[in-house]
């Protein structure tokens, strides 16, 4: 449950959405490294699998806050993108097309007569990510892909290179 904020601002709004988007990705970045160390790139889907969701949770406690990631091409599916999170990914996409690169995105909404405020974080793909989400057989070599599609079946989330748009970090605050 998210504790309630009086007097949110979209500047408050930006100032905290990166300061735990910071957090966050560093946080999972250094887990996920940590597992690559540890028990290789198949362990590490599993890792990612077992893990990814409660760093999410325990981050957003720690800020009172809701954290996401999400994207379009999303492994699990409890990433799956809302309306509100799929407007701001089309948002990101179609700066990108006109060659624009936006360092954040903010929404503010109504839920049950409360003021929302979404603050949303682009992600780009860098060199290690490839190794699970590149592209099948150059990138992710063929034991991970195994494991990726053992434990997704569905999974949405390859084929990307180095730089590309791959989704959002999601920071909602609740006034």
């Amino acid at each position: 449950m998210l504790i309630l904020l009086f007097g949110i601002d979209k500047g408050f709004v930006r100032e905290r959405g990166e300061e735990v988007v910071k957090v966050f990705m560093q946080t999972l970045l250094s887990e996920l490294e940590g597992a690559i160390k540890e028990k290789g790139l198949v362990g590490a889907v599993s890792y990612c699998s077992e893990r990814a969701l409660p760093i999410t949770d325990s981050l957003s406690k720690a800020y009172n806050v809701g954290i996401k990631r999400t994207s379009f091409k999303y492994r699990n599916p409890k990433n799956k993108p809302d309306k509100y999170e799929s407007k701001a990914l089309k948002y990101f996409e179609d700066r990108m097309k006109k060659g624009e690169k936006p360092e954040y995105y903010i929404q503010t909404f109504k839920r049950d007569g409360k003021t929302v405020y979404r603050f949303y974080k682009p992600l780009f793909v860098k060199p290690l990510c490839l190794n699970c989400h590149g592209i099948d057989g150059k990138n992710i070599p063929k034991n991970v892909l195994e494991e990726i599609l053992k434990k997704y079946p569905k999974d949405k989330a390859r084929g990307y290179s180095v730089g590309d748009f791959r989704g959002v970090i999601r920071v909602e605050f609740v006034e």
